[in-house]
């Protein structure tokens, strides 16, 4: 199925669909090889590099160097970005498994990925696509596609191949009862802005949950 209009970008995301079905196989058996995923390393960002997290990046290295669009790549688990010697223009940067932490205790973890069709953006304004995979109990992929909108795929085992089964694209609610800002950071803060911000969100009365 295709993910944009554009068929060399379709050739990228379609890389980075195949990582994440390595990831999700090779998590369904993690713990049946290793007891302790801890690896004595740490990886580009500071953190503590688990076995997935390994597992994971090889698993997008390997898929991002078959595709000749990309040109370039960078994980948060090595400090240098790679290139890959392929023609194509596309620059991916991504997190090949976030939220190793909670592996031990069996806990939803994902992929995040950004797309640039420049070998050296400026920001984050030359994004054309990013996203996300979500390894839970479906196989899930959310990505936004610059001018094109935001969509949901799953993953069918049966056809080995992502799906969306709606063609309704996935927006922001004008009101909602959840909000996450990662208020365990709050002492961190530098931005009054934010600060502010979080503040009016506390005092807003509401029945809802909050993700904080």
């Amino acid at each position: 199925e295709m993910a944009t209009s554009n068929a060399e970008l379709n050739e990228v995301v379609s890389a980075i669909e195949k990582a994440g079905v390595v990831i999700s196989d090779a998590l369904r058996t993690v713990h049946l090889i290793v007891s302790d995923h801890s690896t004595d390393t740490v990886n580009a960002s500071g953190d503590e590099a688990k076995y997935m997290d390994h597992v994971a990046d090889d698993a997008f290295q390997n898929a991002l160097k078959a595709c000749k669009q990309v040109c370039k790549f960078a994980s948060e688990e090595v400090e240098n970005e790679t290139e890959t010697g392929n023609p194509g223009k596309y620059y991916v940067v991504y997190d090949p498994l976030d939220g190793s932490q909670n592996l031990h205790v069996n806990l939803n973890t994902g992929s995040i990925f950004g797309i640039f069709d420049k070998a050296n953006p400026k920001d984050g304004n030359d994004l054309v696509a990013a996203g996300y995979i979500l390894f839970s109990s479906a196989l899930q992929m959310v990505l936004a596609v610059k001018g094109e909108g935001v969509k949901q795929y799953t993953y069918d085992p049966s056809k080995q191949e992502f799906r969306t089964f709606s063609n309704d694209k996935i927006t922001v609610p004008a009101k909602g009862k959840v909000y996450g800002i990662n208020e365990g950071n709050q002492a961190a803060w530098t931005s009054q802005a934010v600060v502010s911000s979080a503040h009016i969100v506390q005092l807003i009365p509401t029945t809802g949950a909050f993700v904080v």
